[in-house]
C-alpha cells in the first residue's frame, strides 16, 4: 500500500530544503568568512542534504512497510479480532490506530452486552440504538426493573429476545407497576432459541404469577439452558412449562422463608439438572425441619451434584439435607461459609465421607455411638488439600478443612460457578472438628500435597499427642490472621499468639517463639518430608481492635527451623507477605536464601524475587 499524500510532502519537503539551501549558499559566498576551506559549494550541500532526506525516507518506508500487513487486514477481520479481546471498556481502542478503532466500533460484537435500568434512562432511544448497533449477534441483557418501569421497554425486549443467549431481569425495587409486570410476563412467552442462562431476582415477589397452565416460558422453545439462577418465589415460576427442566445447573436462593415444598417445586421444575444449589441464607428461616410422616423429597437420576450453602450454624443446612434423598445423588455437599460442621451428624458424615465408598454400620452401634462411627469414616475420605486450623476452643481443640482435589469431583464442581471457593479453584470446602475422643490416625493425611495453616494456636490438651505426619506435602501455605499484642523490633510478629494472660484464661500455649520449652519437642513439628514451597502471609490491614502484623526475617527464619521437618537442604521457594523491604538488611537476605533457593517478597506495594545464585549490590 503507497502513501501518494505523504510521498508528495515528503518531495516538497526536499525541494524546499534544496531550494533554501542554494539561497542560503549565494548568500553567505559574498560574504569574506563564509566557506573560508573554499571546498563548500552548492553542490555539496545539496549532496549532503538529500543523503540525510533520503535516508529518512528510507527509514520511514521501512516502517510502512513493516506495518503493511496489518493494513490489508480486511475491516471484518480487525472487527473480529477486537471482538475476541476480553475487555468490556469500549473506549480502549481510541489508544490504538485510528483504523483499529473504527473497526472494532463498527463491529456488532461490542454491542452485545446491554445492561439497561429501567429508571435511569429516559427514553428507549438508547437502548433501540444499542440493539440496532449490535445487528444480529447474541445478546446478553440485563434489565433492572424500579418502581416506575417503561413498558414500552418491553416491545423491544420482545422483538430482540429471539437473539439473547443470557438474559438477566432484576426487580431492585418494591411495588413496581403492575402493568409492566404484567407486559414483562407476557413478553417472556416468545420463543428464545439461543438462550443459555437465565437469570430471575426478585426478593420482593413482583414477578406476576397469573399465568394460567396454558402458558409456558419462552413458548417452550429454549435449548436446555447451560445455568439458571433464581431469587424468587418458586410458586411464580410454576407456569414456565417444560422450558427449564432441561437447565444443566440451577442455583436457587429463596425469597422467604425456605420450606420443603420449595425442594418439591424444585424437583418438578428442574427434573433434567445435573447439578443444584441451594442457598440458604442467615436471613431466612427453614419452616419446616424433618417431617416424618413424609418420606424425603426425591430427584430424578440425572442429578449428579446437590449442594447445600447455609451461613448459619442453627442447622438449617442440615434440615434441607434431611428433606432430601441423597441416597442416589453421587457428590453432596454442605457448605457453611462462616462456620464448620459437627461431625457428630449422621448426615454430614455422609457427605464428607461419599456414601458409596463406606461399609454400611454394624447393628451393634448405637445413635449415641456417633463420634466413634464419624472417626472411623472420617478416616476412610482421602484428601488431596487440606487447611489446619489449631483452634482455640477446649471442647474442640483441632479443626481441619479438607479439600477433595480428585478429577472426578472437579468434573461435577464445575457446574456451580459461583460457589463461594476461596481456598483452591475447584475445590469444596468441608470443615471437621476433632476432638480428644477423635484421634488423628497416622494414615489419615499421607495423600495430601498442599496444606493451609491458619492459626498458630494450639490448645494445652492436645499437647501431650503428636502432630500428624504429612509424607506428601508438596506446598504449605502460613497465614496468619490475627493481630498479636507481643512485639518484636516494634513490629508486630506474626508468630507470636495471644499474651500469656489470655493464654491462661483460655488454657492455650503459644506455638510461638516464646512457646513453653514441652512444645519446641519434636513430636510438635510438622514432618513433611517432600516440602518444597513455603509461603507465609501476614495479616495486611488492621481493624478497630487489632492492628495489622508484619513479618520480620528472624521470625520467618526461626519458625521454619523449629516447627518444619523436611529431607531438602533448602526449599525450592520461599515467599513472604506483608514484610516491610525498607529496613531489610543485606544480612537479613543472606539468612533467607540459607532456607531456601528463591526467595520471594511481596510487600503488597512491590514485589521483588531474588535467587541464591544471583549478586546484591546495596546503597
Amino acid at each position: 500500500m503507497q502513501y501518494p499524500g505523504e510521498v508528495s510532502a515528503i518531495q516538497n519537503a526536499i525541494r524546499v530544503a534544496i531550494r533554501n539551501a542554494w539561497v542560503e549558499s549565494e548568500y553567505n559566498a559574498q560574504r569574506e568568512d563564509s566557506f573560508p576551506d573554499g571546498n563548500s559549494n552548492f553542490h555539496s550541500i545539496q549532496s549532503t542534504i538529500l543523503e540525510v532526506v533520503q535516508l529518512e525516507l528510507q527509514e520511514l518506508t521501512r516502517a510502512h512497510n513493516a506495518s503493511q500487513p496489518f493494513y490489508r487486514l480486511p475491516v471484518e477481520l480487525l472487527a473480529e479480532v477486537f471482538a475476541r479481546i476480553p475487555i468490556q471498556q469500549r473506549l480502549l481502542p481510541a489508544l490504538v490506530c485510528k483504523a483499529w478503532c473504527q473497526a472494532m466500533f463498527s463491529s456488532p460484537r461490542i454491542w452485545n452486552i446491554i445492561r439497561w435500568d429501567w429508571d435511569t434512562y429516559e427514553s428507549t432511544a438508547t437502548l433501540a440504538r444499542l440493539l440496532e448497533l449490535s445487528a444480529e449477534c447474541s445478546l446478553h441483557l440485563d434489565i433492572s426493573i424500579g418502581a416506575e418501569g417503561r413498558e414500552s421497554i418491553c416491545e423491544l425486549l420482545e422483538t430482540n429476545l429471539h437473539r439473547c443467549v443470557e438474559l438477566r431481569v432484576s426487580f431492585i425495587e418494591p411495588h413496581p407497576s403492575a402493568t409492566v409486570c404484567a407486559r414483562l410476563t407476557s413478553t417472556l412467552l416468545v420463543p428464545a432459541p439461543r438462550l443459555q442462562r437465565f437469570y430471575l431476582f426478585d426478593i420482593w415477589k413482583t414477578f406476576n404469577n397469573g399465568m394460567d397452565g396454558t402458558t409456558r416460558l419462552f413458548n417452550g422453545d429454549a435449548p436446555a439452558l447451560t445455568l439458571v439462577k433464581l431469587q424468587c418465589d418458586l410458586k411464580a415460576m410454576q407456569w414456565s412449562g417444560d422450558a427449564l427442566q432441561h437447565a444443566q445447573t440451577v442455583m436457587f436462593s429463596p425469597s422467604g422463608h425456605f420450606a420443603r415444598e420449595d425442594l418439591e417445586t424444585l424437583a418438578v421444575l428442574f427434573r433434567g439438572a445435573e447439578a443444584i444449589t441451594v442457598d440458604v441464607d442467615d436471613w431466612y428461616e427453614v419452616t419446616s425441619g424433618q417431617n416424618h410422616h413424609l418420606p424425603p423429597v426425591q430427584f430424578t437420576p440425572t442429578l449428579q451434584t446437590f449442594v447445600v450453602l447455609s451461613n448459619n450454624e442453627g442447622g438449617f443446612g442440615r434440615s434441607v439435607l434431611r428433606n432430601v434423598h441423597t441416597t442416589n445423588i453421587p457428590f453432596v455437599w454442605l457448605w457453611y461459609n462462616k462456620h464448620a460442621v459437627d461431625t457428630s451428624d449422621p448426615a454430614v458424615i455422609d457427605i464428607l465421607t461419599h456414601r458409596h465408598i463406606l461399609p454400611e454400620p454394624s447393628q451393634t452401634e448405637k445413635p449415641d455411638d456417633n463420634e466413634r462411627i464419624g472417626s472411623r469414616r472420617i478416616h476412610s475420605f482421602i484428601p488431596r488439600t487440606i487447611c489446619l486450623e489449631f483452634a482455640t476452643v477446649e471442647r474442640y481443640p483441632l479443626q481441619l478443612y479438607l479439600y477433595e482435589q480428585d478429577v472426578e469431583i472437579r468434573r461435577h464442581t464445575r457446574h456451580s460457578p459461583t460457589l463461594p471457593t476461596t481456598r483452591p479453584p475447584c475445590s469444596m470446602r468441608v470443615a471437621l472438628y476433632i476432638g480428644n475422643d477423635t484421634p488423628i490416625q497416622p494414615g489419615l493425611f499421607a495423600h495430601a500435597t498442599r496444606m493451609y495453616l491458619t492459626e498458630t494456636v494450639i490448645s494445652a490438651e492436645t499437647i501431650g499427642h503428636p502432630l500428624p505426619e504429612f509424607p506428601s506435602l508438596i506446598s504449605l501455605t502460613i497465614y496468619t490472621l490475627k493481630a498479636t499484642s507481643h512485639k518484636i523490633s516494634h513490629v508486630y510478629s506474626a508468630f507470636i499468639s495471644a499474651s500469656d494472660e489470655v493464654a491462661k484464661q483460655r488454657r492455650v500455649a503459644s506455638l510461638s517463639l516464646n512457646a513453653p520449652a514441652g512444645l519446641h519437642s519434636p513430636k510438635h513439628r510438622l514432618i513433611c518430608p517432600q516440602l518444597e514451597l513455603v509461603h507465609i502471609a501476614a495479616r495486611a490491614s488492621a481493624s478497630w481492635s487489632t492492628p495489622p502484623t508484619r513479618l520480620t526475617p528472624e521470625t520467618v527464619h526461626a519458625c521454619i527451623l523449629t516447627y518444619l521437618h523436611y529431607k531438602r537442604p533448602r526449599l525450592v521457594m520461599l515467599q513472604l507477605s506483608g514484610i516491610d523491604m525498607l529496613v531489610v538488611e543485606p544480612m537479613d537476605l543472606e539468612l533467607m536464601l540459607s532456607l531456601a533457593e528463591e526467595i520471594v517478597w511481596d510487600d503488597r506495594c512491590v514485589s521483588s524475587s531474588y535467587s541464591s545464585n544471583a549478586t546484591f549490590n546495596w546503597l
